[in-house]
């Protein structure tokens, strides 16, 4: 049996348990459709599968569904455009400093869809997205839109692997339309028991009393940390929660970053242009490594 590179697969999803594809698998696209979803059901739909078990800060998000009977579609892929972790991201990547941009937050598809579903869902929600965010003289809101693929192994704390690591081969598949960007800065991860990471976003809120905090004292609390206590400040209690908690140090050495220029033809150029510094696109995913 002839053993699939890397470059030959595509990672699907269910119950947050990975599974490949060969990529070159077609897809009938007379079966399939793409629509946007309200936000609960993408959440639902990606906290149920996706590995990370979490769901970030949306903008748009579109369902890729697979007919299963006449006047039966069963929803197989979601595609999640949401808030930049970094409000100067794409800023620090090239990008005027005025850039309208946002994220690919969450893409994730069922085991069952072929090979080449995640192309063809990417360039119809990026087209949507385009149409559906528009500024008042109705050109494309987004100049840019920002994708990372986390090229690092993880494991749960039992030594399984949960995620194999990916290099973006989606997105250097997207050909002329998106730009390799180089990695993001290295740092250490905090990991759960099921191998999850903690998001930093997320502790920042908790530490700042911004708008999430909550949710990220439950997502601690869920996954084993200790209670805040009485008078404790948010900083002191954020640092002993890692500590006494069930958490897990991971070192990463950054997610390569991607970019799709949107908007018009001259946007699009010069977005690439600006850009694209012609690196050499990653082929291998990294070792895993102890923090």
């Amino acid at each position: 049996m002839t053993q699939l590179s890397l470059f030959d697969i595509s990672m699907r999803w269910n119950s947050r348990r990975a599974s490949y594809r060969p990529s070159q698998e077609p897809i009938d696209p007379s079966q399939f459709s793409v629509a946007p979803i309200g936000d609960a059901a993408a959440r639902d739909f990606v906290i149920r599968h996706h590995y990370s078990g979490s769901y970030p800060a949306a903008v748009a998000a579109y369902g890729m569904f697979k007919r299963v009977a006449p006047f039966q579609d069963e929803l197989v892929g979601v595609a999640v455009f949401s808030v930049p972790m970094q409000p100067k991201a794409a800023a620090a990547y090239g990008a005027p400093s005025d850039a309208k941009f946002c994220e690919l937050g969450r893409f994730v598809l069922k085991d069952h869809v072929g090979g080449n579903g995640e192309t063809w869902l990417l360039r119809r929600a990026l087209g949507m997205l385009a149409k559906d965010k528009q500024r008042p003289d109705r050109r494309p809101y987004y100049d840019l839109c920002l994708s990372y693929s986390d090229p690092v192994p993880r494991t749960n704390a039992a030594g399984e692997l949960i995620h194999v690591g990916h290099v973006g081969r989606i997105y250097q598949a997207y050909g002329g339309s998106s730009a390799y960007l180089g990695r993001g800065k290295p740092r250490t991860h905090w990991l759960t028991q099921d191998g999850s990471i903690v998001s930093p976003r997320a502790l920042s809120k908790l530490r700042n009393g911004e708008r999430g905090a909550a949710y990220a004292y439950d997502f601690l609390r869920s996954h084993g940390a200790p209670a805040i206590a009485p008078g404790e400040k948010e900083a002191d209690y954020i640092r002993r929660a890692l500590q006494e908690g069930p958490f897990r140090r991971m070192r990463h050495n950054g997610n390569h970053a991607y970019v799709f220029p949107c908007g018009s033809h001259s946007n699009r150029q010069e977005i690439r242009r600006r850009m694209d510094k012609g690196l050499p696109r990653p082929t291998k995913t990294d070792p895993v490594t102890a923090a």
